[in-house]
């Protein structure tokens, strides 16, 4: 993609490709002072109002890359279970996490966090608390293809395989975090799609449902499978390929 070095857009590129956006440089500051002074990095963390992203729309070049704010969630959540503090304390970086949780509003974010539950230690009733809370928060996500089929996958998907799974280990229920992925990708799957992103024809589409419902994981047995689609969606135009991790997409180059 190429961008006009003086247009906003270009800024913006610069900016997340470098890691210059104002969560990105408050995340490292996070993940600097964790190492040095991990009481003033809690205490920076709790400043820090957890993201809520916007829909990308197909016409969208940037898609933003949380990942560094999520990396410095799971290290500070780390640091704060591991002080030997008051249980007020503990429970506070639990509501922290809830927080965070509640605030999800892109699938780019459904990845990232999983990956923050599976590491955090979390007793079987915390899980579930916030399988729950993260339940509702992706029943009220938009339709967004640009950011549903992110890094050329569907991130949704990753997510719920992990979260299955360690529910499975916790012996807990998620059956209302199943079910609420699976209307997410119901709606999704028939939604808008960018004209750049999968699939390419109706045989495409067929194949992407029947492969989703056979995923490996601890899917409810109270959740149907996906139904399978007769048409195609409808195709929006997209004028640039979308830029997820611009800086990851350049060190893979």
């Amino acid at each position: 993609m190429s961008l006009q070095i003086d247009s906003r857009l270009s800024f913006l590129e610069h900016a997340y490709a470098l890691y210059e956006d104002r969560l990105s440089l408050r995340s490292r500051v996070l993940l600097t002072a964790a190492s040095v002074d991990a009481g003033f990095a809690m205490q920076l963390f709790r400043c820090i109002t957890p993201p809520r992203l916007n829909a990308a729309t197909c016409q969208d070049a940037l898609i933003p890359d949380v990942h560094l704010y999520y990396e410095a969630v799971g290290k500070i959540f780390a640091l704060q279970r591991a002080a030997n503090q008051a249980t007020s304390t503990k429970s506070m970086a639990f509501q922290q996490l809830q927080e965070i949780a509640a605030n999800t509003s892109s699938p780019v974010q459904l990845p990232l966090l999983a990956k923050i539950l599976e590491s955090a230690n979390l007793s079987e009733m915390e899980f579930t608390s916030l399988l729950n809370t993260l339940a509702a928060a992706i029943e009220a996500l938009p339709v967004d293809d640009n950011s549903f089929y992110g890094r050329n996958e569907y991130l949704v998907v990753e997510a719920r395989v992990q979260l299955e799974r360690l529910a499975q280990v916790k012996e807990v229920s998620s059956y209302a975090f199943t079910h609420s992925v699976h209307d997410y990708l119901q709606r999704s799957l028939r939604g808008t799609h960018c004209e750049d992103n999968e699939p390419k024809d109706l045989k495409e589409l067929v194949t992407l449902y029947q492969s989703l419902n056979r995923r490996p994981g601890t899917s409810d047995d109270r959740v149907e499978p996906l139904s399978l689609p007769t048409s195609l969606p409808p195709i929006e135009p997209h004028p640039a390929p979308a830029i997820i991790g611009l800086a990851r997409k350049q060190r893979n180059s």
